[in-house]
C-alpha cells in the first residue's frame, strides 16, 4: 500500500500557514522583475499584487486575467499567469492552478521567477493526483534553488512530498469509534482515504465531498477512515452519514506526525 496526499486541506503545501508566505515570497520575485520595464502591464499587475495583498483577491484575479486576455503580446502576461497560480493554489483550484504554472513557465522560460512557478506547478500536480511527477521537483528546488524563499518553502514542503511513493505510516489512535482497522495491511488492495477531522467550518465543508467519494466507489475500492483530533470527536461521531472507520486520538499526535498532518480535515 502506497501513501497518497490528497491536497483538498492542508496537505503537502501547509496549506494553512504556507500559502500566504508563499504568495507574499513569490510575489516579491515578481516584484524584483517589474522594475525593468515601465508599461501598462507592469502597472496591471502591480495594482492585482497590491489588491491581493489587502485581501482583495477576486479583483486581482480579474485584472490579471483580463491582461492576459486583452494583451497577448505584453511581456508581463507570463508573470501573471505565475502570479494566477499562487492565487488559485490558496483556493484549492489545482487544475488551473497548473494550467497557469505551466503557462508561466512555457512562456518566459528564463524569468528570474521561474524557481517559485515550478513550486506551484509542483504543488498542483499533487494537488490533481499526479504527486509522483511532483516529488523530484521539490527535491531539486529545496536543494538547488538560487531564491532562499523557494529553498525554504521547497523544503518544508518536502516533509510530506517525502511520503508520496513511500509505504503508508502506521495508524496509532486512542480508541476506535466505528470499523476498527487491525493494521493497514488488512486493507491492502483498496485505496484508503485517511483524514483528520476537528470540527471546524472547513471540516463541515469537506465532509460531504468526502462522502460522495466514498459513495462513488464500492467498499472494495475505496476504505475512508476519519480521525478526531483536538475537539473534533463529538463532531464527527455526531455526523448522520458515516465514513467506513471512525477513530478518536484527542490526547496523541502520533498517526498525524507520521503522515506530516498540516490541516483538517
Amino acid at each position: 500500500m502506497r501513501a497518497q496526499a490528497l491536497f483538498r486541506e492542508g496537505t503537502a503545501m501547509r496549506e494553512a500557514r504556507a500559502g500566504g508566505r508563499v504568495v507574499l515570497a513569490l510575489l516579491a520575485l515578481l516584484g524584483g522583475s517589474a522594475a525593468a520595464q515601465e508599461d501598462e502591464g507592469r502597472r496591471a499587475l502591480e495594482e492585482a499584487q497590491r489588491l491581493a495583498a489587502s485581501g482583495r483577491k477576486d479583483r486581482a484575479i480579474e485584472i490579471a486575467l483580463t491582461l492576459i486576455r486583452e494583451r497577448p503580446d505584453d511581456p508581463w502576461r507570463p508573470s501573471a499567469h505565475f502570479f494566477l497560480a499562487l492565487l488559485y493554489h490558496e483556493r484549492r483550484q489545482f487544475r488551473t492552478q497548473l494550467a497557469h504554472a505551466e503557462e508561466a513557465l512555457a512562456r518566459a522560460p528564463e524569468a528570474p521567477w521561474r524557481d517559485g512557478a515550478e513550486l506551484a506547478r509542483a504543488t498542483a500536480l499533487a494537488g490533481v493526483g499526479r504527486a509522483l511527477e511532483a516529488r523530484p521537483i521539490v527535491e531539486r528546488l529545496m536543494n538547488g534553488a538560487p531564491h532562499e524563499s523557494v529553498r525554504e518553502e521547497a523544503a518544508s514542503r518536502w516533509k510530506t512530498f517525502s511520503l508520496f511513493g513511500e509505504p503508508a505510516p502506521a495508524l496509532s489512535v486512542e480508541r476506535w469509534l466505528r470499523g476498527p482497522v487491525r493494521d493497514l495491511a488488512s486493507l491492502k488492495g483498496r485505496v484508503v482515504l485517511v483524514l483528520f477531522f476537528e470540527g471546524c467550518a472547513g471540516c463541515s465543508a469537506a465532509y460531504p465531498e468526502v462522502l460522495e467519494i466514498q459513495g462513488r466507489h464500492s467498499a472494495k475500492d475505496i476504505h475512508t477512515i476519519g480521525i478526531a483530533v483536538g475537539g473534533g470527536e463529538a463532531w464527527l461521531a455526531g455526523q448522520e452519514k458515516r465514513l467506513h472507520s471512525i477513530a478518536a486520538d484527542r490526547s496523541g499526535k502520533e498517526t498525524w506526525d507520521r503522515y506530516q498532518g498540516a490541516g483538517s480535515p
